[in-house]
């Protein structure tokens, strides 16, 4: 076993050094030999094992990848990933130790962007301790809104992990760490005084002064003839630790002061959420933030990392550019606009990565276009309605307008509980809904007989005007946030408007009296009626007996006692349940009493109906 091997050492193949044998946690059966090589100097897992037992890292590679002295003569220069790997090889055969050598695939580091091998190399680099703010930061999340939830736990599970904070860089661009360091020894020499000397500085001459001043003039003055045995650090702060502590300059001084909303890509809880958070408790002991908002990546339609490489990235400003372009195979990119990138993003979820394709756009075009058709619609039937005149009261409205007047109010007030959560996915999905099933499939269908065939001035086409002038309304503010464009096209055509833009027009105001659940506890039961009766419909169309609902009379037995019927009277006067149903007549009459129904060519009965009326009431 292993661990029988626990203290014994290894002979260097060609240098005068023994090699221990460790068992480590990090070497696993299902991969690789279960022997394994340890360089603490080029990995996590090596480096920790090797500090557990007393074992310095050796690191001899350089910042160019290239084999430094320390690695030999003949090996010194040489490109670890290249020409040095070659150059090694050879050495072990030259002494005779290379039983085998082949090339083979197995799971290595590599950078995104070039594509190549990265080099692993543990360096000196300046470190901030949190254990001290660790509990603190992990504490303050109780108080924090996360929107999706999971954010709280991914955030958390950073922060718990972390004890440390690397904040230097090997960067040739970024805010120079104020660091000098002894020619001869590599000493740090880092005071507050320095700080506090080199802030002024920065403050008067951009922090571009620590590459052009001359060290004595970068020491403080009392420090100034130190100046020839030192030399200026080259390491950048971390850039995470500049856009951290962004809050400074954002937020006033009051300590209590906290940014409403931090809006950003999942993978900042790692980042910006987190050193926002870090150097906030740090120095204010609180966080610098109320509401943290995250949002996935746009993927392509199969769920791949838009890139250049592969071809696959969609540039939004060709979508709205006033020439379309051509993708890279010769499709012709459609123009779409603005409105519909905004709906996309919107319509999508921010938990999850987002998927664009032209596809996925058109089909968003396609729900603008809806949008923008019931606009049209209102719109040309309100061509002859002014609101400040001709407007009916709630009271003479008829059942069926009162009943969309509900479902209007209740959806706006969902709706504006989205916004405020920025829910904005639950929003389109809700107007999507709203639009298609209780606009266009219910209350348009039934109004149009009133719309179109009732004398302009008709009390019933005027109540219809009334909710359909509200019912824009609704449209036009719910859609505002994410369609701009749309909505102002709205206003600019909408000949009622009375500010200069829709955007002046404010938010929902809903009527109360608009909530009445009796209508809509009495429109859920005509809603079950019309269901079974549309079987009928159906039957009827199917047989080839009619061609539509319109050519149809429709008789509804209801007990005496249900509170529908005591309405019967009213709503038998008027022709709204004929409208309701979409069928030429519909009378409600007492169940058991005999009606005189007119002798009808065909006749279609639903056995189950009087039950099923029966167990709903």
């Amino acid at each position: 076993k292993g661990k029988d091997l626990n203290g014994f050492s290894c002979e260097h193949p060609f240098l005068n050094r023994a090699s221990p044998i460790l068992v480590g946690d990090h070497v696993t059966e299902d991969s690789g030999t279960g022997l394994v090589h340890t360089a603490p100097g080029h990995g996590m897992d090596d480096f920790i094992i090797c500090k557990e037992h007393g074992i310095d890292p050796y690191c001899p590679v350089d910042e160019y990848g290239k084999f430094t002295e320390e690695a030999g003569e003949i090996f010194k220069g040489k490109e670890v990933l290249g020409e040095g790997n070659k150059v090694v090889i050879e050495k072990l055969k030259e002494v005779n130790v290379l039983l085998h050598f082949e090339n083979y695939s197995h799971k290595y580091p590599y950078d995104w962007r070039t594509k190549k091998p990265i080099i692993l190399r543990a360096t000196k680099q300046w470190f901030i301790s949190l254990k001290s703010i660790q509990q603190e930061a992990c504490d303050s999340l109780k108080d924090i809104k996360m929107t999706p939830e999971t954010g709280r736990s991914r955030l958390h599970g950073t922060l718990s992990g972390r004890q440390e904070w690397c904040i230097s860089r090997q960067r040739s661009w970024g805010l120079p760490l104020p660091i000098f360091y002894h020619k001869k020894t590599g000493d740090a020499l880092l005071s507050k005084e320095i700080i506090l000397h080199i802030q002024q500085l920065f403050q008067e001459h951009g922090s571009d002064c620590w590459w052009t001043f001359p060290i004595e003039k970068l020491l403080p003055p009392n420090l100034s003839s130190l100046a020839e045995l030192y030399t200026k650090g080259t390491d950048t702060l971390d850039v995470w630790f500049d856009s951290g502590a962004s809050w400074s300059c954002v937020l006033s001084d009051n300590i209590s002061k906290k940014a409403d909303l931090y809006l950003e890509g999942s993978d900042q809880h790692r980042g910006w959420f987190q050193s926002s958070l870090l150097t906030s408790v740090a120095v204010r002991g609180t966080p610098p933030y109320r509401h943290v908002f995250t949002h996935g990546f746009v993927v392509d339609e199969a769920g791949k990392k838009m890139s250049k490489s592969l071809g696959n990235v969609i540039d939004p400003q060709h979508l709205v550019e006033s020439v379309p372009d051509m993708d890279k195979k010769g499709k012709k990119i459609p123009l779409l606009g603005v409105d519909v990138l905004r709906l996309w993003v919107a319509q999508s979820d921010p938990s999850k990565d987002v998927a664009i394709s032209f596809d996925i756009l058109n089909s968003t075009s396609e729900s603008l276009r809806k949008f923008r058709n019931t606009a049209r619609f209102l719109l040309g039937n309100l061509n002859d309605f002014n609101p400040s005149v001709d407007a009916v009261p709630y009271s003479s409205l008829l059942d069926t307008d009162k009943y969309f007047l509900h479902l209007m109010h209740s959806t706006a007030t969902k709706i504006t509980e989205f916004y405020e959560n920025f829910n904005y996915h639950g929003v389109c999905q809700t107007i999507k809904n709203f639009v298609n099933t209780d606009m266009s499939s219910f209350y348009f269908d039934i109004s149009k007989d009133r719309l179109y065939a009732l004398s302009p001035r008709d009390p019933s086409r005027v109540a219809c005007q009334t909710v359909l002038y509200y019912a824009l309304d609704f449209l036009s503010k719910s859609l505002a946030p994410i369609v701009p464009h749309t909505t102002e096209d709205i206003h600019l055509h909408n000949p009622l408007a009375t500010t200069i833009s829709s955007f002046h027009n404010g938010w929902f105001h809903l009527n109360d009296e608009w909530q009445n659940q009796t209508i809509a506890d009495r429109f859920d039961l005509i809603f079950a009626i019309k269901k079974r009766s549309n079987l009928l419909v159906e039957r009827a169309r199917q047989t080839k007996n009619i061609k539509t609902a319109i050519e149809t009379n429709l008789y509804i037995a209801i007990p005496p006692q249900a509170p529908l019927f005591k309405e019967s009277n009213k709503l038998n006067e008027t022709s709204e349940l004929s409208d309701f149903f979409c069928v030429s007549k519909c009378v409600i009459y007492p169940m058991g009493s005999d009606v005189d129904i007119p002798k009808a060519n065909i006749l279609y009965t639903d056995e189950d109906s009087e039950d099923m009326i029966e167990s709903l009431l």
